[in-house]
């Protein structure tokens, strides 16, 4: 296994984050709701305060191969509103292609899992995946993702339209007090 260090990225990692996320975006169009000019266009303000100590609650995970070469992301997003705020949405998964197959999208995705599992009230992840992904949807299935729904023609990306998966993890089981079912 490859010597990674997986850790939350911070304000100071954002050329590197800029950067390997624009080259997912390149390679693999559909696989992400966000496309590569706006990514490109942005601010650099509104993309580097996905960094910030603050955003705890939505926090972006980075696999790096010594101390400056990062090598994969995986973010999440916390739900702000009071009747959802027990949810989170997985986004971003991408793994530079020379260090595939190597279980780094794996080390994201259960180090993404591990501090959700410290938020309070936490309950579920959710996934959204193009049915043309077909790496990530089985390694999120191989952690114990759930696929609950598909939609047809979900994103349209280059003139082609993709379906897309959606998928839930559940990282607690709801209280019985707590109302509905996971």
């Amino acid at each position: 296994m490859l010597p990674i260090e997986v850790r939350q990225l911070v304000t100071e990692d954002f050329d590197r984050y800029f950067k390997l996320r624009l080259a997912g975006l390149v390679e693999r169009p559909a696989a992400f709701t966000t496309d590569a000019d706006s990514w490109r266009n942005a601010e650099r303000s509104t993309l580097e305060s996905q960094l910030s100590p603050e955003r705890s609650d939505s926090p972006v995970i980075g696999a790096w191969v010594g101390a400056r070469e990062l090598i994969g992301l995986v973010g999440m997003n916390r739900e702000q509103r009071r009747s959802v705020a027990h949810k989170a949405g997985l986004w971003g998964l991408y793994v530079s292609p020379s260090y595939r197959r190597h279980g780094v999208g794996r080390r994201l995705v259960e180090a993404l899992i591990a501090q959700a599992e410290r938020q309070p009230g936490l309950r579920q992840f959710r996934a959204v995946v193009p049915t043309s992904c077909v790496e990530a949807l089985a390694l999120l299935g191989a952690l114990g993702f759930e696929s609950y729904g598909l939609e047809r023609a979900g994103r349209l990306v280059g003139g082609t339209f993709h379906d897309q998966s959606y998928l839930a993890y559940f990282i607690k089981e709801l209280d019985p007090g707590e109302g509905g079912h996971p």
